[in-house]
């Protein structure tokens, strides 16, 4: 029975699609493989109408509605724009939708009619869009930015080949954006010798060979979904060309990939990188990513497709259903898994999980606190104080009029040994988020430092979810440049004349920020006796295989690890 109906679904599909394509449009390329198709097809795709960048919107109310009469934003998982909500600034995912050119404008020098090809031009958050920048395709290894619920993501590459930082979009829509950019290397094939980012490699292959890589691979793992066989109908509606890649799933593989050497016929074209449910609805979607939270944080799981269900469980419980919209309190440690159906279809399973912040009060008592000098030592969880080292000046409580206080601390090669969280000592900070979009929390206070205006103040938020909660942290010239993400031309600075930390676009004192060693202050040694290595707090290997009993290790002031130990030597 499910075979039955796959196979009547399919058939549907194919005769859908090729009814859509004029008769014989696709003609001069029978019979053609590898560069002389790519040709061919150039030849049959390349005229077109340009339908101007203001057009664009005209275009995007016809190939870009979700069922639910929203805009489809394939950058974020959480928007739900209007077809005029393009207007305006943004500060956050969420403000606003903008134009985005997936193959960016810098890399064929904002040139007609490749500016306006609604084809790859595409209707994306504009908060995310900046983020994704000129950066090219790919997956990311290690992330510096991810949009709400870990949609879309920035960071270093992870494919071999390329060492620079890429954009990965959403599994949901890889395949979607391969397949433009086999379009935008075939239908510009005449102009892409000129071109910038992974173009520019002559006609044939016309892409970075890392990159193609990624993108083959991408196509194969998301095939041809019916959002893009719509949105290839409106588009030819407006422009008068189409994408041959969406018209026939898997045409890669005979300009590029294994069938390089198997001549392409559209009358009889069938191929089995033909999707296998195209209704599946849109996954559900989460209002926050995964990780530690406060007590109490309030989650929404929603569904995207108008008339779904969605169905979830909960730590491993029984699958609960529901047409509307979840709304979850995290009080503990909470896995939650979700998906959606229609009719028949499913989407695929979405899971998140949240762990609770320590309410532990923060410690007193004198601490040890250890200079960072790389990103490296930034770590979620961790608690930090922030010093004007040239001033020996540490950040303290805030004040009522939106800046920071200070107080007074010692640095000893590059170690401050001091109480925190009381009166006239230093306050802590313990950080959360990730790279790009760090928290800075007040573990005092319960609040987070934020910028709530264009000012020199440093303010406090209950919300971290906000770009003005939210900070960029970096290291040059050994200073810390810790910058606010809805405003990052405003960064903490000391301030000597008024005595204060807040932030400030140009001018006053720097920072350097200070991590607390996991051990306290320890004098004397209590340590068996078997043979142990000393290390300085960089890790280094300063001695090896020494007696723990023994005093004097002739070792300059500073602070040594021995035997797992931190050891002060004054």
């Amino acid at each position: 029975m499910k075979k039955t109906f796959l196979f009547a679904l399919l058939l549907s599909m194919a005769t859908t699609l090729l009814a859509q394509i004029p008769n014989g449009y696709y003609n001069a390329a029978s019979g053609k493989s590898g560069q002389e198709l790519k040709t061919a097809l150039f030849k049959i795709i390349g005229p077109h109408t340009d339908v101007g960048y203001s057009g664009l919107f005209t275009v995007y109310q016809k190939s870009d509605i979700r069922p639910d009469g929203k805009i489809w934003d394939m950058y974020s998982g959480t928007t739900n724009y209007s077809i005029n909500d393009h207007n305006g600034g943004y500060s956050k995912e969420g403000d606003m939708y903008n134009r985005e050119h997936s193959v960016p404008q810098s890399w064929f020098k904002k040139a007609s009619p490749m500016k306006s090809d609604a084809f790859h031009v595409v209707p994306t958050d504009g908060y995310v869009n900046n983020r994704r920048g000129s950066f090219p395709f790919g997956n990311v290894s290690t992330p510096t930015y991810t949009s709400n619920g870990g949609f879309s993501k920035v960071g270093s590459c992870a494919n071999p080949g390329y060492s620079g930082t890429v954009f990965e979009p959403n599994d949901e829509y890889k395949g979607d954006f391969a397949r433009i950019y086999f379009y935008m290397a075939t239908c510009y094939e005449n102009r892409i010798g000129s071109w910038g980012g992974v173009f520019g490699k002559g006609t044939y292959p016309g892409i970075a060979q890392w990159e193609l890589d990624v993108l083959m691979k991408w196509a194969k793992e998301d095939p041809v979904s019916k959002k893009e066989i719509d949105r290839n109908n409106a588009v030819y509606t407006f422009q008068h060309n189409r994408n041959p890649y969406v018209d026939f799933p898997g045409l890669e593989q005979y300009v590029w990939g294994e069938k390089m050497g198997t001549n392409f016929d559209p009358a009889n074209y069938n191929e089995s990188t033909t999707p296998s449910d195209t209704n599946a609805p849109a996954a559900p979607i989460f209002s926050l990513a995964s990780g530690e939270v406060a007590a109490n944080t309030v989650v929404t799981i929603s569904i995207p497709t108008a008339g779904s269900t969605l169905v979830y469980t909960i730590n491993g419980g029984s699958e609960q259903t529901t047409t509307s919209t979840v709304t979850l309190t995290i009080t503990q440690a909470t896995t939650v898994s979700a998906y959606t159906v229609k009719d028949e279809h499913k989407s695929n399973t979405i899971t998140r999980s949240w762990t609770i912040e320590s309410t532990t009060p923060p410690p007193t008592g004198e601490n040890l606190w250890v200079r960072v000098n790389s990103a490296s030592q930034l770590k979620a969880g961790s608690r930090y104080l922030i010093i004007c080292e040239g001033e020996s000046r540490a950040m303290s409580a805030q004040s009522s009029r939106d800046y920071r206080t200070e107080t007074n601390i010692s640095i000893v090669d590059g170690t401050i040994q001091t109480e925190v969280n009381a009166s006239g000592k230093p306050y802590a900070i313990k950080l959360g988020g990730q790279n790009d979009a760090w928290t800075l929390l007040d573990e005092v206070e319960n609040v987070y430092l934020s910028l709530e205006v264009n000012k020199n103040k440093i303010n406090t938020s209950q919300n971290a979810t906000t770009a003005s909660a939210q900070w960029t942290i970096t290291f040059t010239g050994g200073d810390t440049r810790i910058a606010n993400v809805g405003n990052n031309r405003r960064e903490i600075r000391y301030n000597s004349s008024f005595s204060r930390f807040s932030t400030y676009t140009q001018g006053q004192h720097p920072i350097t920020l200070y991590v607390e060693s996991p051990t306290t202050g320890v004098n004397t040694m209590s340590l068996n006796t078997k043979e142990v290595n000393v290390y300085d707090t960089t890790g280094r290997l300063i001695l090896r295989n020494v007696n723990p009993t023994q005093t004097n290790f002739n070792l300059p002031a500073g602070i040594y690890i021995i035997g797992g130990r931190k050891i002060i030597v004054r």
